[in-house]
């Protein structure tokens, strides 16, 4: 299996170099995931039913023969930018096209190599590329749309592009276009959607352009898809930033509105069944929605598709044609019944992209966040199960979890702070929303009904569970939280980890302060506590460096670790026990304390190292979580060490 490179879900890597007296023998362990969480492209020929190609947002291209029980890895199309769309040639097998944020490109061996096409002209700038629509009557007219430079048009099969510019509407030439579909019974006949010209229509291949629709929909949100009926021309759909679809029944004449939105609704997708034309497929941001009269009404399809973002693709088959559906939250579905039931395909297909790791006390319950969407560990099954559905706002910029009740979580979007009760299957937002946009929130381990949020604009304090919130003094900061310590022996005190020092209160998080002597404003991550001296204080910096006070953080001197202070290094702190954390220096070399920092011990070394993005360490279980940029969630169990050092995992004091 190519995608995850050298790491598998069945066996623990052997690890050189960590045997002996010092460093402990162990190994990270794949957790099985997060699979396919950053796919945002599906292809599926038309003329090899079991055939399924996979673009994922950091370009790579992946393929499975047997509708996806195997899984390889093709190429990396343009290496960083994602894959929007891919489009087959109807006559030339093999010729691929893929419409990505790096270009366009093509491919003529089935998507081994990609040649980038010169989409805005040889040697102009790249230009993000959302979609691309070919004539069926005449493969080598390629339409493409881009962000901000309009529709180019080639009529050779993309060796030269050319504009699309009328006198009748200039601002075509500055639009972000988000879909373009040809008419497949028409060719001359395309349409495209976008902004700020709304749904634009074409009967001469684009040679002049008239609006169906006014530059945005009647509640204010852009046109982003169009679909036309196959079976009937004159029924036309047309779907908006808001979630809201309209449907036209006489050619774009007039259109009535069949779907309303939710809050933070978009469509993402908009689809035909290829057996049943009449069956319409839409990605939104609350899940699948099906239509089976071609967008007169529409009913939220189950299977686990419902509340998490997604989008849908369709492919042919022998029996009629199936439905995938892709995301967030549902990484990649198969339906082979008309959207009925759904089954994941995505075994071993790439991995995903994890950015925050949390647990709840006792570390059974671990939840990690990735791209857009919350995901709980099943250590039974080894999966990773949605629990952030419904949550507002289109971005998660934080979560956090009660410490005793793994079901109830706090999550913020740029909608506010949400939360839940039932393990994320239902949300409700805070009754006073913020007048920021938090991109951390946390709780306090004491006082249950306090939580903390904060961004670049300050720090906001709520003592009723997060229904209302007031802005801690003073009033002037605006750094931002990376991590708080609470003080074990006084629930008054509290240390942050800001992106300027140190910041600390003594009255429980209502009025803070900097450290005075010592320190300047270096960008810290975490703070831990000695054990033994409640005023010995460890602050370690962003790049693998070190304060000490010993005086409750009046004064601070540098302080050398043992990894030195040149090392890219991680640091995960146990909220409960401030003084044990876990430090991973260049992605692989492991140590532990449990006394603060004042002495380390090494894990292992010499390990394949991890590309990491999130690190979460829970003392209770003694199991370090990593979170990777490509490949899910990796742990690793401290408890032999812990045992060899005399220590007790368990519950803290």
């Amino acid at each position: 299996m190519r995608g995850l490179a050298v790491f598998t879900s069945s066996i623990a890597l052997a690890l050189a170099g960590c045997g002996g007296t010092s460093p402990l023998s162990t190994g990270w362990d794949y957790t099985g995931g997060p699979y396919a969480q950053n796919i945002t492209a599906v292809f599926a020929p038309t003329h090899v039913p079991l055939n399924v190609f996979a673009g994922t947002s950091t370009g790579d291209l992946f393929e499975t023969s047997d509708a996806g029980k195997t899984w390889s890895r093709l190429s990396s199309i343009s290496p960083g930018a994602a894959l929007v769309q891919l489009a087959e040639d109807p006559e030339v097998g093999g010729r691929l096209y893929a419409a990505t944020a790096g270009g366009m490109f093509v491919s003529s061996d089935g998507g081994k190599a990609w040649t980038q096409m010169p989409v805005g002209g040889q040697g102009a700038a790249t230009l993000l590329c959302r979609t691309l629509a070919i004539d069926p009557w005449k493969p080598a007219v390629l339409y493409a749309g881009t962000a901000g430079r309009g529709i180019f048009k080639s009529t050779d099969g993309g060796a030269v592009w050319s504009p699309i510019v009328t006198g009748e509407d200039p601002m075509l030439a500055f639009a972000d276009v988000y879909d373009i579909k040809v008419d497949a019974a028409k060719p001359d006949v395309v349409y495209a959607a976008l902004a700020p010209l709304g749904l634009i229509r074409s009967t001469d291949a684009g040679g002049s352009w008239v609006r169906l629709t006014p530059e945005v929909s009647a509640e204010g949100a852009t046109v982003t898809h169009v679909l036309v009926n196959p079976k009937a021309r004159d029924e036309i759909l047309y779907a908006t930033s808001s979630g809201n679809i309209f449907k036209s029944t006489d050619g774009g004449g007039s259109f009535i509105q069949s779907r309303k939105g939710n809050d933070y609704d978009r469509v993402n997708s908009l689809v035909n069944h290829p057996g049943t034309p009449s069956l319409v497929v839409a990605g939104t941001e609350y899940g699948i929605a099906l239509s089976t009269d071609f967008g007169n009404s529409w009913q939220t399809a189950t299977g686990g598709l419902s509340g998490v973002p997604v989008s849908a693709a369709a492919g042919a088959t022998p029996q009629g044609g199936s439905l995938y559906a892709f995301g967030e939250g549902v990484g990649l579905q198969l339906s082979s019944d008309g959207g009925k039931s759904w089954d994941a395909i995505d075994k071993d297909l790439g991995g995903a992209y994890v950015w925050l790791i949390r647990s709840d006390r006792s570390g059974k319950t671990v939840l990690a966040a990735s791209g857009r969407t919350i995901l709980q560990f099943d250590p039974e099954t080894t999966a990773w199960l949605p629990a952030g559905r419904g949550i507002r706002g289109f971005t998660l910029n934080t979560f956090t979890v009660l410490d005793d009740s793994s079901s109830v979580l706090y999550a913020a979007t740029p909608a506010g702070v949400f939360k839940t009760s039932d393990g994320g299957q239902s949300w409700q937002q805070s009754l006073r929303k913020l007048s920021i946009i938090p991109t951390f929130i946390d709780m306090h381990p004491t006082f249950r009904t306090r939580m903390f949020a904060s961004s670049e604009k300050g720090l906001f304090v709520s003592t009723d569970k997060g229904n209302s919130w007031g802005q801690a003094r003073p009033f002037r900061s605006s750094f931002s939280i990376h991590s708080f310590t609470y003080m074990p022996t006084n629930a008054g005190i509290i240390l942050g980890a800001t992106t300027e020092g140190v910041i600390a209160t003594s009255d429980g998080g209502f009025n803070w302060e900097q450290p005075r002597f010592g320190m300047g404003a270096p960008e810290i991550v975490a703070v831990t506590l000695a054990p033994e001296d409640p005023a010995t204080y460890f602050a370690w910096t962003a790049k693998g460096g070190c304060f000490r006070s010993t005086n409750r953080g009046l004064e601070w001197n540098n302080y050398t670790p043992p990894w030195g202070n040149d090392r890219r290094v991680d640091i995960a702190v146990d909220r409960h026990r401030p003084s044990s954390a876990v430090a991973v220096a260049e992605g692989r070399d492991v140590y532990y304390t449990s006394s603060g920092g004042a002495t380390w011990h090494k894990v292992c070394e010499k390990t394949p190292p991890l590309d990491i993005t999130a690190l979460h360490w829970n003392a209770e279980s003694s199991c370090l979580y990593v979170g990777t940029r490509s490949t899910g969630v990796f742990q690793i169990s401290l408890v032999d060490l812990v045992k060899k050092l005399g220590e007790q995992p368990g519950p803290s004091e």
